[in-house]
């Protein structure tokens, strides 16, 4: 009786001990509990970087990366056979080289995708810069210019250099630029020859040129071509020809009714509206997405203001005759003066999407 009673107790104690150990942590042959394996871990975005080994003779070379390091796949869309284009600037902010405007590409639509983890590169060789401090972007060729990236180099002991003149004469692959008052011979660069191919004589010109050990000189590339006509009328530039006049008419219910317009005509226009007081009207002259205020409230602030001012100014305008129409790449500005005035006044529009819109605060 005993006996059984005591393997009975034996079996309920070896299978409650089964149980306790079945719930509880497993150790290892040291006596320590296993260490879990850790879980991977993302930044949740895309790292994006540009490396820049200064070359010889004014040039760098650039290294593009971009890694997914967000999770989860992604996708952008490309807009032409550059997956990466790039702009470089000078310390004053002026385009000086951009990938896509020297170089022919597809404008068939691709897709770029990076799985997690995933790293793209592009490498390039930008040359022909003289000495200075620049600043270059890089980003994928998208249509909002996605992963962008920014940095800054500087140029020393380059053989290339850089002059404004007025071009005065082309012929084939030599161009004779005016050096203050000295006509000089240039050889164009491929490159240099394509941006000049539509441009008139007698334009203003900035360039990037080279001398050889023999004094030829060659042009590398174009900086900008910057063009200045003079306008002369016999009467006000408020008396506002017929065609052009049935412009103000639609331009509130067709804004594209501006484009193929002259800097001069929008000008023309706008000043036309602004002595009629149309404050509506002129509301739709301005760049569009830049104005921070709405077309009611622009028109408030108008007619709140200093109308005598403002009229006393468009008498004294009515009066000018002679005008300086000037155009660099896609700005452009109308200069005049006032009689009586020392100083001359600007007026500012830029280009977008081959139309010519007025900047906000235009005169200055």
């Amino acid at each position: 009786m005993f006996m059984r009673t005591w393997v009975k107790g034996l079996i309920v104690f070896v299978v409650i001990s089964s149980i306790l150990i079945g719930c509880g942590k497993v150790e290892n042959s040291t006596g320590e509990q296993p260490k879990e394996e850790p879980k991977p871990s993302y930044s949740g975005e895309m790292v994006k970087e540009a490396a820049i080994k200064n070359g010889e003779n004014g040039s760098i070379e650039v290294q593009y990366t971009l890694k997914n390091d967000s999770g989860v796949e992604v996708q952008y869309e490309i807009s032409s056979g550059l997956t990466v284009d790039y702009i470089v600037f000078d310390e004053h902010g002026e385009m000086i080289s951009q990938l896509s405007r020297e170089v022919m590409s597809t404008m068939a639509i691709q897709t770029l995708t990076l799985k997690q983890g995933e790293v793209f590169e592009e490498a390039f060789s930008i040359g022909g810069l003289p000495d200075g401090k620049y600043t270059i972007q890089l980003f994928l060729t998208s249509a909002q210019q996605e992963e962008l990236v920014e940095k800054e180099f500087s140029i020393s002991n380059s053989m290339y250099q850089r002059m404004t003149g007025k071009l005065i004469e082309m012929n084939g692959d030599v161009v004779t630029v005016e050096i203050g008052e000295e006509p000089v011979p240039f050889q164009l660069t491929d490159l240099a020859k394509d941006q000049l191919m539509t441009m008139e004589e007698d334009g203003f010109i900035e360039f990037i040129y080279v001398e050889t050990e023999y004094e030829e000189k060659t042009i590398e590339r174009i900086i900008f071509i910057e063009y200045r006509t003079h306008v002369h009328l016999d009467k006000s530039v408020l008396e506002v020809e017929q065609e052009l006049g049935k412009v103000v008419e639609q331009i509130k219910a067709n804004p594209n009714v501006l484009e193929g317009l002259k800097p001069f005509e929008i000008f023309t226009l706008y000043m036309y509206v602004l002595a009629g007081e149309d404050f509506e009207t002129l509301y739709h002259f301005y760049l569009p997405d830049s104005m921070d205020i709405p077309v009611e409230e622009y028109v408030k602030q108008n007619r709140d203001g200093n109308v005598e001012a403002h009229r006393s100014f468009m008498r004294q305008f009515n009066e000018v005759r002679d005008f300086t129409v000037i155009t660099k790449d896609q700005q452009g500005r109308v200069e005049f003066s006032l009689e009586g005035e020392q100083t001359d006044l600007a007026f500012q529009l830029r280009m977008q999407e081959n139309t010519w819109y007025v900047m906000p605060t235009p005169l200055q």
